[in-house]
């Protein structure tokens, strides 16, 4: 009898571990296969502390001993530790890689302040870290916030598994060389935004004040159009007051300002005619004239009244007139536009700069990514969407990354009665097929949504009219959805 209950047992035992060696463990499947980022080896003496930099500043520091072999052995010569990053919801959905978290029999859906995957072998052979060691990651993140927990992937059923909270240090060299960046930044000394106050006063310094001159071309077309090529607005606004730049006294209409409000003169002030009047002292005074007043720096004030009416405005004195024709309109574009393609080159470099640092040691080897949960304000409503292809049949998935590409929603056809969107948060929608197409909602539609009207309505149906987009790598899919 024993015996029987002994062969029984083994039986049972070895029915757990077949069914267990037949589960066949989670594996991405990239949508466009060729297309996810690749891993990147470094090869590496396994029994020493080693520090791996990369370009974008994520440090990975490896302490000697820290990968055995699987039986927990000692590996001995060099090994490849494989290693990549995932910035987005981009790189993260080509990678194949769910978003989806369940938490109490709840699907949630996770936004990435960056995600990586780390894994070791020495030639076939699979390595592990061992039970007494880390491997130190701090990755370069493009998000910013403190608000992300650390998740591993369960690579036995592709869950997300909480680990704990890491921690987060703002990148301050990427502020520096913003700020650095922006002080570099040329003024510019054209366009609609700049006005001179009086065209006539204009005209007077373009001509050195020679009165001769200025009587004989006053109204010289080839003149007027070489002042009217610094697309500067012209008026015919006269202001007596002074104003003081620097160490010396100007009047307003020696002056190149800037358009602080917004807001146009009116007719009525450009052609204003200044009214004077006597008071009991026998002198004379403008009832009517427009004043500046100081608010700070160069900033002023600008106020009239004439006539029952008012008009204010705010305004910038940037140069005196006299230094601005120094140059001519074309050479200041010229510079301006030559200035401002040099700074965009640099702006790259600072764009790519991580926002923030967030580090974690990690004790086993796999998938890692620094998570929040999304959280569905008012803004997101629900919706029956009716989906309209251009070049396919039928709707098996829809895809939404969000509008800052922190995370995507994946929806098969049962939960397409389940769909919420946020036209103001410029989320894409889209529907992934075979041979590098894609459908897409255009960006510019989803934002023409009248959302008050479909919020007074109870699940409102929406049509979306999708557009066949063939792509041939991943940087023109990326730009197909609008994303740099």
């Amino acid at each position: 009898m024993s015996i029987k209950k002994l062969t029984l047992g083994i039986l049972a035992v070895a029915l757990i571990q077949l069914n267990f060696s037949c589960k066949k463990a989670f594996s991405p499947l990239p949508p466009y296969p060729g297309m996810e980022i690749k891993v990147t080896s470094f090869t590496i003496n396994p029994q020493k502390d080693t520090a791996i930099v990369l370009a974008n500043g994520t440090i990975i520091t490896y302490e000697a001993g820290a990968l055995v072999k699987e039986d927990g052995s000692v590996v001995n010569g060099n090994v490849d530790l494989l290693y990549r990053e995932l910035h987005d919801a981009v790189d993260i959905f080509l990678a194949g890689i769910p978003m989806d978290y369940y938490s109490m029999g709840e699907k949630r859906t996770l936004q990435t302040a960056g995600m990586f995957e780390i894994d070791a072998q020495q030639g076939t052979e699979k390595l592990k870290i061992a039970d007494n060691k880390n491997i130190n990651v701090r990755l370069a993140s493009k998000y910013k916030g403190e608000n992300y927990s650390f998740f591993y992937l369960n690579p036995e059923n592709g869950n997300w598994d909480w680990v704990d909270l890491p921690s987060t240090e703002i990148n301050f060299d990427k502020s520096i060389a913003q700020q650095a960046l922006d002080a570099k930044k040329p003024t510019k000394l054209f366009g609609d935004e700049f006005f001179v106050l009086n065209y006539n006063r204009f005209l007077d310094i373009y001509l050195n004040d020679d009165w001769d001159r200025i009587y004989k071309l006053k109204n010289d077309k080839g003149i007027k159009k070489k002042l009217e090529e610094y697309n500067f607005k012209l008026y015919d606004i006269d202001i007596w007051t002074e104003i003081k730049f620097n160490r010396a006294y100007y009047y307003p209409a020696e002056f190149l300002w800037k358009n602080l409000d917004g807001k146009d003169f009116p007719k009525w002030v450009n052609n204003m005619e200044i009214e004077w009047k006597e008071d009991a002292k026998k002198k004379w005074y403008m009832v009517n004239e427009p004043k500046l007043i100081h608010e700070v720096d160069n900033i002023y004030k600008f106020t009239v009244t004439d006539k029952g009416k008012t008009f204010t405005k705010r305004m910038q004195a940037i140069i005196p007139l006299k230094n601005l024709l120094k140059y001519t309109a074309g050479s200041l574009k010229e510079n301006y536009n030559k200035a401002m393609i040099e700074l965009a080159e640099e702006q790259k470099k600072v764009d790519a700069m991580a926002e923030t640092f967030r580090a974690f040691s990690v004790n086993r080897l796999g998938i890692y990514n620094f998570d929040c949960l999304l959280k569905l304000d008012e803004n997101w409503f629900p919706v029956t969407p009716m989906f309209t292809l251009e070049n396919h049949n039928e709707t098996k998935q829809v895809i939404l990354i969000f509008g800052d590409n922190s995370g995507y929603v994946k929806m098969t056809e049962k939960e397409f009665t389940s769909m919420k969107i946020n036209p103001k948060s410029g989320h894409r929608i889209l529907i992934p097929f075979t041979d590098n197409q894609v459908e897409l909602y255009p960006i510019d539609e989803l934002m023409k949504i009248d959302i008050d009207s479909l919020k007074s309505q109870q699940k409102p149906t929406v049509k979306f009219e999708m557009r066949n987009q063939k792509f041939n790598d991943a940087v023109e899919f990326r730009e197909s959805l609008g994303f740099e």
